[in-house]
This record gives C-alpha cells, sequence and structure tokens, in this order.
C-alpha cells in the first residue's frame, strides 16, 4: 500500500508540474485576469448603463471571439519563451520560463504553440461566418502573425517604441475592439474615447514590464526602447500616460476609472523616484520587485469597467 500511495503521490506530483508549466509558457497567470477584465471592459462599453442583457447568440459569438484572442495570445506567448529561452535563462526574474520549457520540453512546446495558433484561427474563421464579417478572420489573421513577429524575424520586440505600439494597439484593436463590436452599437465618439484611455494606460504598463527587464536584455544582447530611453525616464513615461488616461476617464464621467489611474500614476512617480539615482541593474531589479502586470492591468481594467457601468 506505502508503495503504490508514493508512486500515487509522483504521479500526481509529475502531473501538477506539467500544468504548472503549460501555464508558464502560456503566461497565464500573468495575463488570464485582465484579460478576463478586458472582456468585462468591452460589454460595459458598448452596453448602457440600464440594458447589460445579452442574448444567447451573442453571448457566444463573444465567448468564442474572447477564446480566440486568449489563444492568440498564448501561441505568441510561447513563440516569445522558445526564442528567448537563452536569454530567460541568464534573467532572475525570468528564469521559471525557461525552467517551464525543460518540464514541458522543446519539442512539445512546439506542438503546443502550433495546436494553439491553428485553434485560435479557425475561432476567428467561426466568428466571421456566424456574422458574416470577414473583419473577425481579418483580425485572427493579423493578431497571430503579430503575435509571432514579435518574438521572431522582423522581432518586433527589438523595434523600439514599435513594440509597445504593438502590443498595446493588439490589446484595444484585436481583444477589446472586436468584443465591443459584438456586444453592442455604442456612439463612435464614445467608443473612441474609451479605446483611447485604454491605449494610454495599457502603453503605461507594457512599457513598465519592459523596464523590468531592461539590464538583462541588454546584458543579452536584446535592444528594446527602454533601453534607449532608460529605466527612470520609462517610468515617468508610463506614468505620464496613465495620468492622461485617468484625465480621459474623467471625461467619460468614469470617477471610479480614473481615481485607479491616478492612483496607479502615482505609484509609478514614486518608483521613478525610489530608482532614478540608481545603476541600471539595480533599476531593473527594484522594478521588477515592485510592479506586477498583472495586478495593475487587472485593476486599471475592472476599475474603468465597473466605473463605466455604475
Amino acid at each position: 500500500m506505502s508503495s503504490w500511495l508514493a508512486k500515487h503521490g509522483q504521479t500526481e506530483r509529475r502531473y501538477s508540474t506539467k500544468v504548472w508549466a503549460f501555464s508558464q509558457i502560456n503566461r497565464l497567470p500573468e495575463t488570464v485576469g485582465y484579460n478576463v477584465a478586458y472582456a468585462l471592459l468591452a460589454v460595459a462599453i458598448a452596453r448602457s448603463r440600464l440594458d447589460l442583457g445579452l442574448e444567447i447568440e451573442s453571448l457566444i459569438q463573444i465567448s468564442a471571439t474572447f477564446s480566440a484572442a486568449m489563444l492568440t495570445k498564448m501561441q505568441a506567448s510561447v513563440a516569445d519563451v522558445l526564442h528567448d529561452y537563452a536569454v530567460d535563462k541568464e534573467n532572475p526574474e525570468k528564469q521559471q520560463n525557461a525552467t517551464a520549457v525543460d518540464e514541458i520540453g522543446y519539442e512539445s512546446a512546439h506542438t503546443i504553440l502550433v495546436i494553439e495558433l491553428t485553434a485560435g484561427l479557425f475561432l476567428w474563421m467561426w466568428v466571421s461566418l456566424q456574422t458574416s464579417s470577414l473583419l473577425f478572420a481579418t483580425v485572427g489573421a493579423l493578431f497571430s502573425i503579430s503575435g509571432f513577429v514579435y518574438s521572431y524575424p522582423p522581432r518586433i520586440k527589438e523595434r523600439g517604441i514599435l513594440n509597445h505600439l504593438v502590443t498595446t494597439g493588439t490589446d484595444v484593436g484585436f481583444v477589446v475592439l472586436p468584443l465591443v463590436i459584438l456586444a453592442g452599437d455604442p456612439s463612435v465618439e464614445y467608443a473612441a474615447t474609451a479605446l483611447g484611455v485604454i491605449f494610454l494606460y495599457t502603453f503605461g504598463y507594457h512599457t513598465l514590464h519592459q523596464a523590468a527587464d531592461t539590464y538583462y536584455d541588454r546584458q543579452a544582447g536584446i535592444r528594446t526602447f527602454t533601453q534607449n530611453l532608460g529605466v527612470s525616464a520609462s517610468i515617468l513615461l508610463s506614468a505620464i500616460c496613465t495620468a492622461m488616461a485617468g484625465v480621459g476617464a474623467g471625461i467619460l464621467h468614469a470617477l471610479g476609472g480614473a481615481f485607479a489611474m491616478f492612483l496607479v500614476a502615482g505609484r509609478y512617480v514614486w518608483l521613478y523616484y525610489r530608482v532614478r539615482e540608481q545603476t541600471e541593474k539595480e533599476q531593473t531589479d527594484i522594478t521588477a520587485q515592485r510592479f506586477n502586470t498583472a495586478y495593475v492591468a487587472t485593476f486599471l481594467n475592472a476599475a474603468f469597467a465597473l466605473s463605466l457601468l455604475i
């Protein structure tokens, strides 16, 4: 009996380790929360405060589109982890990515990438067929391409500010906007303002996320926007963008969202003063320790969505 229990325990540990590794290479702990909040935000933009009801058909299409977006993001994450495997081994904040690839297996990780890419494209095409619109299939194709070339040639990741414009534009244009279109029919001016707000604070946290890798990217020979701008200046830019988003949220009378954005901008300013006189390595390490993309992005998305509904 004790032998059986020992083997059973080993099997459970191996299984849990595989699950952890799969989750890690797809960056699910980091991305699921704020992407779910993106979906809530899209519905909040599209529907009036007094009419939140969605027909079953719309809910199915929204769910399929969200699943397609997540699968497309997941394959991009796997591609990035595979390409930067050697670099991640040297970065103490990202060593778990390389460890996860080792656990899954390099070839198996490639297989996961292909499956996710294929499944995502299938769902994008299905939504296009259901809505009789090529928009969603086109979005899926462009999303998949941009996700892959983020890490592989022409490697958008190393194209300066274009990196952040593309990653931010992907979140707003390929995740939130398609869901807004499916969820309702808001005025163009209202939707454009709301999407502009999202773009600003999303650009902020994407920039700060890269700032937390600056020193280790430089050591690995990876050229990034935050290296050219500097860690402290990148943090200050993030603060300015987030504060501007707060002004936009105020224009929409989303006061809870505006407060959240000003609060986060203030936190960024505090971080700027905390690191500005440190070496680049110290700035990078402190930023990585004091900033968590998952928490900040989920907080901002959820606060903005709820304030649009109240």
